[in-house]
């Protein structure tokens, strides 16, 4: 594939929520994480981040969930913390017990949507 056109760059849209016990990227080890596993933008920025902070996707309990479902997983209370979107951000934000823990405006360049051709020749 050949990336041809960044189309736009993801400044707060998406984000990981959390349990408001949950304070730092640190201390989700060990704490079960919605997530889209397998590939996409939630996989790698999560991977990023993780490895920002000195840990591994190991580390966590993750389920594998599309980001709109990790979102609706968490407000639901039955995950402690999930890479998800708007408007899943502002609903974690809403309940009592969650916040947002980091959002994508934190990692700028990270989460980028761009336009892709796979060469003919």
């Amino acid at each position: 594939m050949r990336q041809v056109l960044a189309l736009d760059d993801s400044h707060g849209g998406d984000g990981m929520v959390a349990k408001k016990e949950i304070k730092t990227i640190k201390d989700l080890k060990g704490k079960t994480v919605a997530a889209q596993l397998g590939g996409g933008a939630s996989y790698f920025w999560l991977a990023y981040v993780l490895g920002q902070n000195g840990l591994k996707l190991s580390d966590l309990k993750l389920v594998d969930m599309k980001a709109g479902d990790a979102g609706s997983a968490f407000v639901a209370g039955k995950v402690d913390a999930a890479v998800t979107w708007e408007p899943w951000l502002s609903k974690a934000r809403e309940t009592p017990f969650g916040h947002v823990l980091l959002s994508s405006d934190r990692t700028p360049g990270i989460i980028v949507d761009s336009l892709a051709f796979k060469p003919i020749f």
